[in-house]
């Protein structure tokens, strides 16, 4: 088995792109034989072959190929063909995961004392969140003492009373992964980077990958589901699949997320495994426009 990186190494059957040819590519060859000895001979007959055969317009070189690694074929020992989810028989499931409960610091009606050694209250605080009200106009339209929306905060998240007067509420505070995109449907195609930030690929046991997207808020969720991008058959398209192997497809509003599960195409941990987490499965959403 090669694996082509730089081509669809990472990929393979999954990789969207195979037209593309990258300046340098990385091959990789995983043998499988009955005997170590076997396997390393057919690695090395490989090497050989890869780094002297002829192809049609070769010009006389050194060698095809540049080894910057040594040793050229190295033996990784026995390779499993069956899951090793299928030999832990177990008695007691729940023994497997135990559970302790421990309290810390006094209860709701008790509050503990602070320690000036240890340099927090050992009960929670609400962080300091707060919304900035216009003052005097000052340059570009930004207004003076809550500039950019900030406030000058002192020990403990209480609000100095110097700048007490900027606030008129206490408000949610909003990062830059989570700033509303003030998105139309007429505005044109959205880039699934703008509109989600958790974008991620992983496994779902030894047979599935599963891909999970994280909306930056309740419009680019809503901008998204009245999208036909990320319907079946798109998703189809885009993974080299069928509709019928998408196993799993939907939204989920409280998380303002969308999930999808597709079968591995090969097993995890068996032999020319490409992605052992597959955690680089989702590049293809990547460049996705909704």
């Amino acid at each position: 088995m090669f694996r082509v990186y730089g081509k669809d190494g990472t990929m393979g059957p999954l990789e969207p792109d195979t037209t593309t040819v990258a300046k340098e590519v990385f091959l990789l060859c995983d043998a499988q034989a009955e005997t170590q000895d076997l396997a390393n001979k057919v690695a090395a007959m490989a090497r050989v072959a890869l780094v002297h055969a002829p192809y049609p317009g070769q010009v006389a070189t050194a060698g095809n190929l540049a080894m910057p690694v040594t040793p050229l074929t190295i033996p990784l020992g026995p390779t499993p063909e069956f899951n090793v989810y299928h030999l832990l028989p177990v008695s007691d499931l729940a023994a497997l995961f135990p559970r302790h409960t421990v309290q810390l610091g006094g209860t709701q009606e008790e509050v503990a004392e602070r320690r000036s050694d240890f340099g927090y209250d050992l009960t929670p605080e609400k962080p300091l969140m707060v919304k900035p009200t216009p003052m005097s106009s000052g340059v570009n339209g930004q207004t003076n003492g809550a500039a950019n929306g900030s406030v000058k905060p002192t020990t403990n998240g209480s609000i100095d009373s110097q700048d007490a007067s900027t606030t008129d509420a206490i408000q949610p505070a909003k990062t830059d992964s989570t700033v509303k995109a003030h998105i139309t449907a007429t505005e044109g195609p959205k880039s699934l980077l703008k509109l989600a930030k958790v974008i991620r690929s992983k496994n779902a046991g030894p047979y599935e990958v599963t891909f999970d997207l994280i909306f930056n808020d309740e419009q680019c969720f809503d901008y998204a589901q009245e999208s036909s991008a990320l319907h079946n058959a798109n998703l189809a398209r885009l993974y080299k699949i069928t509709e019928k192997d998408i196993l799993a497809s939907h939204f989920f509003r409280p998380a303002l997320a969308f999930k999808f599960t597709i079968p591995r195409p090969w097993s995890a941990g068996g032999f020319g495994d490409r992605d052992v987490h597959c955690s680089q499965q989702h590049a293809p959403l990547l460049g996705l426009e909704l």
